[in-house]
């Protein structure tokens, strides 16, 4: 199975409580060694890569942990992407990410961003971060780019709706959309949903996860 966009949600825990966030609170849980096997397993290609949270860089042991898999199934990768909110940067999350930019074909479209904007709270922005050729800083984020899920939308800060399709496949190629694999082992079909709100867009469980799922979803979300 070959996938333009795979998000890995490697931690629900944050070293934050943003009013912007579109997660809700944090949870006490990560991502299972058992989950990452099933998708990889099933995976030859990613295009872009996504390690998400929560906040990732508080557990860059699961981040190595999902390289390791990588390179033990020969998935190739094209490129990676992980945004943090550069709280308590450590230099073993740097050295992980320098790490994947070494994995990753497609270099020139790996980065690691700082999502530092206006409605985030202050943070030390540690300076290992510079370090990286593939580190950038986001632009500020606007009110109307947020979407109204957990916090956001308990504040009145979110204002973008959200918006969900199902997967457009070629053989055993998915052209697009998006799989979303959370800390409970379920795919998701966007990225952009609360935690309390993943379940209404499941797609099915990592282990079950194949193309005939994903088209019988869907015809599902069409019908």
């Amino acid at each position: 199975m070959n996938i333009p966009n795979c998000i890995i949600e490697i931690t629900r825990m944050c070293n934050m409580t943003c009013d912007h966030c579109l997660r809700g609170d944090m949870q006490d849980m990560c991502m299972k060694e058992e989950y990452l096997d099933s998708l990889f397993g099933k995976v030859d290609y990613i295009s872009t890569l996504t390690l998400t949270g929560g906040e990732p860089s508080l557990r860059p042991d699961i981040i190595r942990i999902v390289l390791n898999k990588a390179k033990q199934y020969n998935v190739e990768v094209g490129s990676f992407y992980i945004a943090t909110n550069g709280k308590g940067i450590t230099s073993e999350f740097v050295m992980v990410c320098l790490e994947w930019f070494l994995y990753c074909e497609d270099k020139d479209m790996c980065i690691v961003e700082l999502s530092n904007d206006t409605f985030h709270e202050d943070s030390d922005n540690d300076n290992l971060l510079q370090g990286l050729s593939f580190f950038s800083q986001r632009e500020p984020m606007r009110r109307d780019g947020v979407v109204s899920m957990g916090r956001a939308q308990d504040y009145g800060i979110g204002m973008r709706s959200l918006v969900v399709s199902g997967y457009e496949i070629d053989e055993d190629m998915i052209i697009e959309g998006e799989i979303y694999l959370n800390c409970e082992g379920y795919i998701i079909s966007s990225c952009d949903l609360s935690y309390d709100d993943q379940e209404e867009l499941t797609v099915c469980h990592v282990d079950d996860l194949s193309i005939k799922q994903l088209e019988e979803y869907t015809e599902a979300m069409e019908a």
